[in-house]
């Protein structure tokens, strides 16, 4: 089985699928306040921006992945 080209999955991206992917949707969007001066802040910041890029990560599988089922369900010519 071939897969389809993943330049075909970034070309399907709305606008909407990108601001979903990036957590602009959520009514909750992540915010971090402190003092980057401080050591214990930058720990914070830094665990901060892995659990960001962690949700974007799970939105682009997800994403990708009901793109992916679509493409899959579709009847190819061979």
């Amino acid at each position: 089985m071939n897969l389809p080209n993943f330049k075909e999955f970034k070309k399907s991206l709305t606008q909407e699928d990108k601001d979903y992917i990036i957590g602009l949707t959520e009514n909750d969007t992540p915010t971090f306040s402190g003092n980057l001066a401080n050591p214990e802040d930058v720990k914070k910041f830094t665990g901060f921006v892995s659990g960001v890029n962690f949700g974007i990560n799970l939105r682009l599988l997800e994403v990708y992945h009901e793109w992916l089922s679509e493409q899959l369900q579709q009847p190819h010519d061979h």
